[in-house]
C-alpha cells in the first residue's frame, strides 16, 4: 500500500509541475593574493601578486614598506588577513595587513629567540612556530584586536633534530616538520604523537609544503643541492626535479620558500642561494612538478605562502557574486555582480574591470554600456576616475549552454585595475556550480505544517531522501519553486506525509487501470 501511495504522488507531482520555471540559484567566490617577502637583504618587504589563470598565474600588485633585515618565514591568519614575517635571531615577528599591505608593527612570541617556521591552525586558533634548530615548537594563540601572542605551551616533538620549517595538513589534523635532516617528521596535533616519517628524496630538508586535498608532501633546502622534492601518501611514491635545470636559472640555484595552493594544487617556489647569486625567481609548478610560470629576477626572495581563504591585496575592494542560490542547469540564465570602491586615500584613474567568460556559458546581456568587441570571450566595463570613497558596481548575464555536464563547476574570473601603482590588478572568481544528476526538488511537509496544510518545497538530495527522509513527493529537478508551493498544487499535509488530495470526481477508468498496473509492476519489482 505504501508502495502504491508513494507511486501516486510521483505521478501526479510530475504531471502537475511540467511548466514551473525554473529556480534561480548560487556560487561561491574566490580570489587570492600570494604574499612573498621580496628581498632578505633590503629589510624584508613584502609583495603581493594576483593569483590568475593560465597562462599569466601571477600579476604583481603591490610591495610593502620594509620590515626588518633578514626576514625568511611568512605565515599568515586568514581569519584577520595578518601577515607574521619570522627574522633569523630575532623573537619577534612583524606583522603586515594582507589586504593592504599596511606595516602594523611586531609581535613578540614569548620565550622565541631566533624564529624560523611557523603556521596557523585556523581550526584550533594556535599558532605554531619554532626557533631554528630546536628540537620543539612554540604554541600560541593569537588576538587579532590587541595584536598580541599568548604562549600556552613548549612542545617536545621526538625525534625532531633542528627544526626549520613547518605545514600543517588541517583536514587531518597533522603537522609536518622539515628538521635538516632527510626525514621530514609528522605529527598528530591532537597529542602530539607521531604521524610518521616520510623522505621525498636524499636531499636533507628545511622548507616543506603541505597539499591537503592530493595529500602530497613537497620538500627544499636553502642550502641543499638544487632539488625540489615530493612525496605522495596515498601512492608512497617519490619524484624530484633540479631547478637549476630549468629556464632561466643559476648553477647555484636552490629552493628557498614553498607554498602550495589548496585550491589548484599549484606549488610555488621561491629561488635563490644564502650564499651565493641564484636566480631569485618565484616559479609555479603543477603537482606532477612541471613548470608552468616563472617570473624574473624579484631581489632575494625567502619566505611565500597562498591563504587558505579568499584574501588578496585588494584597494579597489572589488568584489563579484551570482545570484543562484544552488546550482543551474543547461539553458538557465543567470547573473554576476562585479562591485567596486575606492579605499585610497586619494583618487584613482584609468579604472577597468574585464570579465573573461568561461566556456560553458554563453554572453547574454550587461549593464553600463560594457565593451563587446571580445566576445565570444570577454567583455570590459570602462569605470574611469574614482574619487575617494566613490564606489559602484555593474552586471553581466549569462546563459548555460547546452550539454554542460551534471556537476560541473563554471569559473568565472574578473580583473579590475587602474592607472596608479596601487590600485590592482584585483582577480575575483566566481564558482557557479552545474546540479548533479539526482538532486532535485520536493514537496514536503515543512516544519509547523498542520493537517490539511498545502504541501511547500524543499531541496532534497535524491528521491529516495525525498519520499524516506522527507516523507515527501518527489519532483523532477526544479520542478518547484523553493519554500513555497508553486509545483506543489493538490499535495496536502496528512499525519506528516505530503500526499495528493483527489476531488470527488471520479477518475477515468483508463487512468485508474494505468495506475493499478504501475502499482503490480512496483510492487513485483520490491519483491524480487
Amino acid at each position: 500500500m505504501e508502495n502504491k501511495k508513494k507511486l501516486l504522488k510521483s505521478i501526479v507531482v510530475i504531471a502537475v509541475v511540467l511548466s514551473v520555471l525554473a529556480v534561480a540559484m548560487v556560487g561561491a567566490a574566490s580570489a587570492k593574493s600570494l604574499y612573498v617577502n621580496k628581498d632578505i637583504k633590503a629589510n624584508s618587504p613584502i609583495s603581493a601578486y594576483d593569483i590568475q589563470p593560465a597562462p599569466t598565474y601571477l600579476a604583481w600588485q603591490q610591495t610593502s614598506a620594509p620590515t626588518r633585515y633578514g626576514g625568511v618565514g611568512l605565515g599568515i591568519d586568514t581569519d584577520s588577513a595578518t601577515l607574521f614575517v619570522s627574522f633569523e635571531t630575532s623573537g619577534k615577528f612583524d606583522i603586515v595587513d594582507a589586504t593592504n599591505l599596511k606595516v602594523l608593527g611586531q609581535v613578540t612570541a614569548p620565550n622565541a629567540g631566533n624564529l624560523a617556521g611557523m603556521v596557523m591552525d585556523q581550526d584550533k586558533q594556535l599558532l605554531y612556530a619554532c626557533d631554528r634548530g630546536a628540537k620543539s615548537i612554540y604554541i600560541y594563540t593569537w588576538n587579532a584586536v590587541t595584536k598580541t601572542l599568548t604562549y600556552v605551551k613548549t612542545q617536545p616533538l621526538s625525534g625532531v633534530s633542528s627544526c626549520h620549517g613547518l605545514a600543517l595538513d588541517e583536514k587531518n589534523d597533522v603537522l609536518y616538520v622539515g628538521d635538516a635532516t632527510t626525514a621530514v617528521k609528522s605529527f598528530k596535533t591532537s597529542d602530539w604523537s607521531s604521524a610518521g616519517n616520510y623522505i621525498a628524496c636524499i636531499q636533507s630538508v628545511q622548507g616543506v609544503a603541505f597539499d591537503t586535498p592530493k595529500q602530497i608532501l613537497y620538500t627544499g633546502h636553502a642550502l641543499g643541492s638544487g632539488l625540489l622534492c615530493k612525496y605522495e601518501l596515498n601512492t608512497n611514491t617519490r619524484a624530484n626535479i633540479n631547478i637549476r635545470s630549468l629556464p632561466g636559472a643559476i648553477y647555484d640555484d636552490n629552493v628557498i620558500g614553498l607554498a602550495v595552493d589548496q585550491n589548484t594544487s599549484l606549488l610555488y617556489i621561491t629561488t635563490g642561494n644564502q650564499w651565493g647569486t641564484g636566480s631569485d625567481k618565484i616559479r609555479v609548478f603543477d603537482s606532477n612538478l612541471n613548470l608552468l610560470h616563472s617570473t624574473g629576477d624579484i631581489g632575494n626572495p625567502t619566505g611565500i605562502c597562498v591563504p587558505g581563504k579568499d584574501i588578496s591585496y585588494n584597494p579597489l575592494d572589488f568584489s563579484k557574486v551570482d545570484d543562484v542560490a544552488n546550482c543551474v542547469n543547461p539553458g538557465d540564465t543567470y547573473t554576476y555582480t562585479l562591485n567596486y570602491k575606492n579605499t585610497n586615500p586619494s583618487g584613482v584613474t584609468g579604472v577597468t574591470i574585464v570579465d573573461t567568460l568561461p566556456s560553458e556559458v554563453s554572453f547574454e546581456s550587461c549593464s553600463d554600456s560594457c565593451d563587446q568587441t571580445g566576445l565570444p570571450t570577454t567583455v570590459s566595463w570602462t569605470i574611469g576616475n574614482l574619487n575617494p570613497g566613490q564606489s559602484g558596481s555593474v552586471t553581466l548575464t549569462v546563459k548555460v549552454k547546452p550539454g554542460i555536464a551534471a556537476g560541473t563547476k563554471i569559473n568565472n574570473s574578473a580583473v579590475i585595475n587602474g592607472n596608479e601603482a596601487n590600485t590592482g590588478p584585483t582577480t575575483k572568481t566566481e564558482q557557479t556550480d552545474v546540479c548533479p544528476e539526482g538532486n532535485g526538488n520536493c514537496c514536503a511537509c515543512l516544519a509547523g505544517s498542520q493537517p490539511g496544510d498545502p504541501c511547500k518545497c524543499t531541496q532534497a538530495a535524491d528521491r529516495d531522501d525525498c519520499e524516506n527522509t522527507l516523507n515527501g513527493t518527489w519532483v523532477d529537478l526544479n520542478g518547484c519553486t523553493l519554500g513555497t508551493t508553486t509545483g506543489c498544487e493538490g499535495l496536502y499535509c496528512q499525519n506528516g506525509e505530503c500526499i495528493p488530495e483527489f476531488s470527488t470526481i471520479a477518475l477515468p477508468v483508463a487512468s485508474i487501470l494505468g495506475l493499478l498496473f504501475y502499482f503490480n509492476y512496483r510492487k513485483r519489482k520490491r519483491e524480487q
